[in-house]
């Protein structure tokens, strides 16, 4: 009987864990949850999504059976020590509590506007290997984003698929991002359908009359508007100009604001008062798988701890302390305190990268030909946002549903299509070979982490920091320059001392430069000229033999190509293949 018991436990979890994207669970459903549970379970019973699935969730069960009984043998314990560190991180992050005004707004399908009648049925945008979102109709059915397309029929048998059209869904989100960008400049878009906004930069002066909020007289007491006004004139503007409706949420910070534009969907606004009393409130009841951030591993812990809301995070903090990593554990506790970010900017970003499913395929070729589109969109979405990074990363999953990542850490970081879709090759073919090219793979996705912004020189981007020494007030490249080339944030090209604002126009420019042998030669007279930059710069991607083909068309007149002189100083001669230590004599002329 014991066993039997053990067994139904093993069978709920797994059920819990294939309940795809369960926050987002209708109010009206036509199925319960244990129904839809139920469902998902038999028709995905024997696949290899659900053989993999009950891996992970045997492994997530042990994992969480040893955390139980270390939470008891804790429990047991004198925790003064410890409540007094949580008690000063409390107080801490209460201090720093920021009331700023966010909205996260969510944007309804495009496809419902081509075809009316669809919105009161039940639609899903996808395939039946995978479905990319889905309509409020379907919802009802239990119908979710990222599930497949053969289970969402299960659930729902009169559901219409419709094919992913991506041009459409952009060209209707670029209209959209152009409302954003008056009332927020900075406003942070987290897909092509959802958004984050902060209209405090509105606000210049709060006056509470009426439990009202007036804004500047520039724009909101002019116009007698409340920041809730503000949320419903983007949403008609929205309207007026796709035709979509908008939900949207409007609360302290990006967490709050997204649980908040969750509630009211479609086409709706929650707000919560922006006052500590209402968020405290509000956050004390919130259920854990409402809060974004806490996935099903990190949920299945905290229930197996008798941890179901956030009131529970904050009545257990000291035991959580005690039990969780500290970035897991300063998370539940910011979230438990109705805490999120406010500040953000692209160049904070961690990674930015794209994925794609499609059929299984075992073709390298074929897989090449996904890595190229992908790497255009990337270095689009990198250019859009003036980022390039260091470390590139390739995710593939296999048709077994089997994870597997593998990253390379790059010489200069990148951010062009060329140098992201060329690294990317080289990751898949050592995948390739190291499986003994028997790979068959149903997810490809690119990810460069180490981020910065373009216009900034890392140290790691090699020998293009020389193209800023001449800032140096002391140096005699910069006494020497006139006034228009000694502004911080310009860029002076080394070989025929042009002026450029950008990493990006500098680095097309100088290998441009390069490649003009017969002025390039002449660009470089004798070092005792010190009021000339007599160093051959190149852009950080450009390949070594690119560097040594121009070497070599500057000194092919003196002596035998394979032997290659310092630009710089030539005086000391290299060998073709002793790359290495020609680029460290180079760092010591320029430093010089």
């Amino acid at each position: 009987m014991d066993q039997n018991f053990h067994d139904t436990n093993d069978d709920n979890s797994l059920k819990r864990r294939l309940l795809i994207n369960q926050n987002k669970e209708s109010s009206n459903g036509i199925h319960t949850r244990e129904e839809i549970q139920n469902i998902i379970y038999e028709v995905s019973k024997g696949s290899k999504f659900f053989n993999n699935e009950k891996v992970k969730d045997d492994l997530s069960t042990e994992k969480m059976n040893a955390l139980i009984q270390k939470a008891e043998i804790i429990k047991g314990k004198d925790l003064v020590v410890e409540r007094s560190v949580v008690e000063n991180k409390i107080k801490e992050l209460k201090k720093n509590r920021n009331l700023d005004n966010f909205i996260d707004a969510f944007y309804a399908s495009v496809h419902e506007l081509e075809n009316p009648e669809l919105k009161d049925k039940p639609m899903a945008v996808g395939g039946e290997r995978m479905l990319c979102t889905a309509n409020y109709a379907a919802r009802r059915y239990g119908v979710r984003s990222a599930m497949p397309g053969y289970i969402a029929k299960k659930l729902c048998p009169e559901l219409i698929l419709i094919p992913v059209n991506f041009p459409k869904y952009e060209a209707f989100a670029s209209q959209i991002r152009q409302i954003f960008e008056v009332y927020d400049p900075n406003f942070q878009s987290m897909s092509l359908d959802e958004a984050y906004l902060n209209i405090t930069g509105l606000i210049n002066r709060i006056t509470v009359k009426k439990n009202i909020l007036f804004f500047n007289p520039d724009y909101s007491v002019k116009h007698n508007m409340s920041p809730v006004d503000v949320v419903n004139e983007i949403r008609n503007k929205i309207y007026l100009k796709t035709k979509l409706t908008a939900s949207a949420g409007l609360a302290a910070n990006r967490f709050l604001s997204k649980v908040c534009s969750d509630i009211n969907k479609p086409n709706g606004l929650y707000v919560l008062p922006n006052n500590v009393e209402a968020i405290m409130e509000f956050v004390h009841k919130l259920n854990i798988r409402k809060v974004p951030g806490i996935g099903r591993v990190l949920e299945k812990t905290l229930n197996g701890l008798d941890i179901t809301t956030c009131g529970d995070i904050l009545k257990n903090n000291v035991l959580l302390y005690k039990l969780m990593s500290n970035t897991t554990f300063n998370f539940l506790l910011k979230r438990s305190l109705g805490l999120g970010d406010v500040e953000f900017s692209d160049a904070e970003r961690k990674s930015i990268g794209v994925e794609r499913s499609f059929e299984p395929i075992d073709n390298m070729e074929l897989m090449i030909l996904k890595l190229e589109t992908m790497s255009s969109s990337l270095a689009e979405d990198l250019t859009e946002k003036n980022l390039k990074g260091l470390v590139l990363t390739l995710k593939l999953k296999s048709y077994e549903f089997k994870l597997t990542t593998r990253s390379k850490t790059l010489s200069n970081s990148i951010h062009t299509f060329e140098d992201i879709f060329s690294n990317s090759k080289q990751l898949l073919k050592a995948e390739f070979k190291e499986r003994n090219f028997n790979l068959k793979v149903r997810l490809l996705g690119l990810q460069l982490s180490k981020l910065s912004s373009v216009s900034t020189l890392n140290e790691n981007d090699g020998i293009l920091k020389y193209l800023k020494r001449g800032r140096d007030p002391e140096s005699e490249d910069y006494k020497c320059l006139d006034s228009t080339k000694r502004e911080a944030n310009k860029f002076i090209c080394p070989v025929c001392q042009e002026i450029f604002t950008t990493e990006l126009k500098i680095s097309s420019h100088i290998e441009f430069c390069l490649h003009k042998s017969s002025s390039a030669v002449d660009a470089f007279p004798s070092k005792k000229n010190k009021c000339h930059r007599t160093n051959p710069m190149t852009k950080d991607n450009i390949s070594q033999k690119s560097i040594f083909s121009f070497l070599e068309t500057k000194n092919k007149k003196k002596i035998d190509k394979k032997t290659i002189f310092c630009p710089i100083c030539n005086a000391i001669s290299f060998d073709e293949e002793n790359v290495a230590e020609l680029n460290s004599h180079i760092d010591n002329c320029l430093r010089s």
